[in-house]
């Protein structure tokens, strides 16, 4: 997860970045060759088609001009698109789910005490329903990061802890400081 920059709060900056970095290294076609992700990412994720390498760019202009000449003929600013968070979300997982049908896969989301909440509840919707799946997600955070977040009120990723433990979803493995 990217460090807060700029005199702006944890996660203010760049929302669902772990998330669409996590996407380019698996749409990468050097790591990739026995399946094709990105095909996948193109049926099931529309709303993450930008986060595909080079061919996201084009896609999602080609996207972007459907909709304006799709807007022009029917008369209306409606947009039939991933518009909120829990399609965007779903569309995510049902990338990951129709990947570990493939392979399995071990994802790590590094730093998450700097995530945004969106990128914590993707990842408690994913934990939910990806259940059973050949995914496991490993998340570092330094918890005394987390505890003193947002003045004091603690990032959102405690109380995900909290609910994922209560669903039997989470394991802690702590690392305690190193000394010389």
């Amino acid at each position: 997860c990217s460090t807060p920059l700029a005199g702006q709060n944890i996660g203010q900056v760049e929302a669902l970045e772990p998330w669409a970095v996590l996407l380019r290294q698996l749409t990468d076609g050097e790591t990739n060759r026995t399946y094709d992700t990105r095909s996948i990412v193109r049926d099931l994720g529309l709303a993450w088609i930008r986060c595909v390498p080079v061919v996201g760019d084009v896609l999602e202009s080609v996207i972007d001009t459907a909709k304006v000449v799709q807007k022009a003929v029917r008369g209306t600013d409606k947009q039939p698109d991933a518009a909120d968070q829990q399609q965007v979300f779903q569309q995510y997982i049902n990338v990951l789910e129709s990947i570990s049908r493939k392979t399995s896969l071990v994802l790590m989301l590094d730093d998450f005490h700097w995530s945004d909440a969106s990128s914590v509840n993707l990842l408690f919707a994913a934990a939910r329903q990806l259940q059973g799946m050949p995914i496991l997600f490993v998340v570092a955070y330094r918890p005394d990061d987390a505890a003193a977040a947002f003045g004091g009120e603690g990032h959102p990723i405690l109380r995900i802890r909290n609910e994922l433990d209560r669903y039997e979803l989470a394991t802690g493995i702590g690392v305690p400081r190193l000394t010389t």
